[in-house]
């Protein structure tokens, strides 16, 4: 019998061995007090078993003390445990240190007892012949001090237990009470076995069993309920829709979100069960490989068309598996994406299209009109770009509500138009862009489709002029903005004129690469002076030179003479005129330096300002700071003006002309009488010098009476007292006509063609 009972005690410090070993990676304060007591537990287990193993009295009352000195120390740390579990903070060192001196009382009363026999005492007993003896303990008066105080601390234990459950939430309760439980049953055992007087204490094996509980209501019993009943509310509340469904397929949990979007899906006939979307998920899962464990997620982007809208989706799916690897079942979030997708098509789209008119932008229109060419090389087609004339006009003498009213209107007809046969965009402000194949492309067609927005749709009535430049893509590997260069340069040759569409060919693009050869040359050639000047003298009557014209010459080191007709209108279209103007000005000043050097200032050179120069240059501050820098006469420079550089601010330049004859600058205005002359225009203008040209009278179907007004013009600058100066003069008889009108100076290929300046003074300064 004793060895049965010595088995059933191995089997309790066994399992509280291995409980210590398996906790030993838990480091938390609460953990190594259940630690603390479960090697307590194993010290009282082994005591007791000793106590009924020997039959020696001594021994017997030895192990007893032993036990019940553990037991005491057992209490203790159940007693520190359960402050520590229960958060109790209302204990301090004090309260410690009186703990400690009455527990080492009571440890040195119960071990005292093996001597002196004062707390209580034990007796033979037997309960068979061949049981042998046992020892009963049977307690003095004094034991009741070591009871005392072992029922105080289990007071203690209880009252902290019941305590937190009065004041823990539901979810928590559990494992107070439970421990509380456990204690309770523990101590039922023991007080059995006290009021049965028997010599073994069976209450002593749910040491280890009441060790694990007690670890388990700790640290696993709530934290899996909270941790569960987190998680289902959670994934109840979150506005994603979430579904598990089990190895079979069949969903065992559906979040509200995914209630209602499954309702939805139902309503709208896409789904007629919510396990038809798990067979649908499930084949997209094994189509795409499923993942090899529960840290992988695959995703998939779903877009549903509904009656009314469409509905985008990304689903996620999770594989569950148990810790030995084995498929548990499948989890699929779905976010509803919706708004998102519609933010980035609105996104794309604005990226993409004109905002205003809602066709393709520029760069999304090249685009498209790349990857359309290269996916259809064996047709041809053409880039057609159109241009609205003086649109900024229309924005000024209307509004700008009105010119984009236009720009929509235009757009609205390129759609109707050319929806399925054309590409179209707007490439910016009033340029339009198509691309159609040549192939049934009808010119007039076109051109009558322009006429639809031939009027703005204005309180007064106002024509819109449209021209279109025309380009024959056969070169599909050049970038689609240079076939568009290429349709707008074929336009700006017509834009102005009767003319309302032009062909690009081979022509200008020949003018395209010697324009772009001369930009890329001209600063160059201004400094080695390849672009110099060429004086074209003008005499009085007598044929005496009196001064000269500077005209530019441009002499490339490859290409020989460039004769000005070839750049000059190419730089002022480009505003380059300007660069150029401002090198002929310095030359010209120069000269007169030299001249005025050599004794010689009573010549004049006259340099030509062009209406391009009045944007880029401070005119006024050019010319003073040229004739302070060599140091020449203003009176010795002669400013030529056109008439329609005048014109184009009249006021501004009214103000300016004022200014630069102040200076002490002489003002001629060229070309007078080939443009916007006026009487009103020479009332309130000033200048010094009239400069008429003799093409007036080539250009004029009745000789007679051009020649009347040319001897009107004459006298009335005679009568304004304004000098005049005849340019153009080729003739004997256009000189006689113009002695016998009266007039004074003569420059034309009569008296001399431009020449180097060298040249000039040879022939015309001795």
């Amino acid at each position: 019998m004793r060895e049965a009972w010595a088995f059933s005690y191995f089997i309790p410090i066994i399992m509280l061995i291995l409980f210590l070993y398996g906790t030993r990676r838990n480091k938390t304060h609460l953990a190594t007090s259940i630690r603390i007591l479960s090697v307590m537990a194993i010290v009282a287990i082994a005591a007791n078993m000793m106590m009924f193993l020997t039959q020696d009295r001594f021994l017997t009352m030895v192990a007893n003390s032993i036990f019940h000195t553990t037991l005491t120390w057992i209490l203790y740390a159940m007693l520190s445990y359960t402050r520590e579990y229960t958060n109790f903070t209302k204990y301090n060192k004090v309260h410690k240190a009186i703990f400690m001196i009455i527990l080492f009382l009571d440890s040195a009363n119960i071990m005292l007892n093996c001597i002196f026999e004062h707390s209580y005492t034990c007796y033979e007993i037997t309960y068979g012949p061949k049981s042998g003896i046992y020892y009963v303990v049977d307690g003095l008066p004094f034991h009741i001090v070591h009871m005392v105080i072992s029922y105080g601390m289990i007071v203690l234990v209880t009252f902290l237990l019941i305590k937190k459950i009065t004041q823990a939430p539901t979810i928590y309760k559990s494992k107070y009470i439970a421990v509380l439980g456990i204690l309770g049953f523990d101590l039922v055992c023991n007080s059995g076995y006290l009021l049965l007087d028997l010599p073994v204490d069976p209450s002593v094996t749910l040491y280890a069993v009441t060790a694990a509980c007690i670890y388990y209501c700790s640290f696993t019993l709530s934290p899996k309920r909270l941790a569960n009943r987190t998680i289902n509310q959670v994934m109840t509340n979150m506005s994603e829709a979430a579904l598990l469904y089990d190895i079979d397929g069949n969903c065992v949990f559906i979040n509200e979100a995914a209630e209602k979007l499954m309702a939805n899906l139902e309503k709208e006939g896409i789904i007629r069960t919510r396990d038809e979307m798990y067979i649908k998920w499930r084949g997209w899962v094994e189509e795409k490989g499923d993942t090899a464990n529960a840290n992988e997620e695959l995703q998939l982007f779903q877009s549903i068309n509904l009656k009314n809208a469409v509905l985008h989706l990304k689903i996620t799916y999770q594989k569950l598996q148990d810790e030995k690897g084995r498929f548990q079942g499948s989890y699929f979030t779905v976010y509803d994406r919706t708004e998102e997708a519609q933010n980035l098509i609105k996104e794309r789209y604005n990226a993409t299209h004109d905002r205003l008119t809602g066709l393709y932008n520029k760069a999304y229109f090249c685009d498209v009109v790349h990857d359309y060419l290269k996916a259809n090389p064996e047709e041809t087609y053409l880039m057609i770009c159109s241009d609205i004339a003086n649109f900024k006009l229309i924005n000024d003498v209307f509004d700008t509500e009105t010119g984009d009213k236009l720009l929509c209107r235009i757009a609205n007809i390129l759609r109707r138009r050319l929806t399925g046969y054309g590409i179209y965009g707007r490439l910016e402000g009033d340029r339009f862009a198509v691309v159609v194949p040549k192939q049934g492309f009808v010119l007039e067609t076109y051109l009558e489709g322009i006429q639809e927005f031939a009027y703005v749709d204005a309180p007064l009535p106002y024509q819109v002029d449209t021209y279109i430049g025309i380009y024959e893509i056969q070169d599909v590997s050049i970038p689609v903005s240079m076939m568009c260069d290429r349709a707008l340069m074929a336009l700006h040759t017509v834009k102005g004129s009767q003319k309302k569409y032009a062909f690009y060919d081979e022509v200008l693009r020949d003018q395209m690469i010697r324009e772009k050869e001369l930009s890329a040359d001209l600063d160059g050639a201004i400094r080695r002076e390849d672009v110099r000047i060429f004086l074209q003298p003008q005499v009085d009557m007598d044929g005496v030179a009196v001064g000269a014209e500077a005209l530019v010459r441009w002499t490339h080191p490859s290409k020989g003479v460039i004769i000005p007709g070839d750049f000059i209108p190419y730089l002022e279209k480009s505003g380059l005129i300007a660069k150029v103007d401002r090198h002929v000005w310095e030359l010209a000043c120069r000269t007169l330096k030299k001249w005025k050097d050599q004794g010689k200032e009573q010549y004049y050179i006259s340099v030509n300002i062009s209406p391009v120069d009045f944007y880029y240059l401070d005119i006024y501050e050019t010319f003073i700071e040229l004739v302070k820098k060599y140091e020449i006469s203003p009176t010795s420079i002669r400013l030529e003006i056109t008439e329609s550089a005048i014109m184009q601010n009249f006021n501004q330049q009214v103000g300016l002309i004022s200014r630069l004859r102040n200076a002490g600058f002489i003002v001629e205005m060229d070309d007078f009488g080939s443009a916007y002359s006026s009487l009103n225009m020479l009332k309130d203008l000033y200048v010094d010098i009239l400069k008429l040209d003799m093409a007036f009278l080539g250009q004029a179907k009745d000789m007679d009476r051009a020649r009347e007004i040319l001897s009107s013009i004459v006298d009335l600058a005679k009568r304004l007292k304004i000098p005049v100066v005849c340019e153009g003069v080729e003739t004997v008889e256009q000189v006689n006509f113009l002695k016998g009108i009266g007039c004074e100076t003569f420059q034309g290929y009569y008296f001399g063609r431009p020449m180097e300046v060298s040249s000039f003074e040879e022939n015309f300064m001795k």
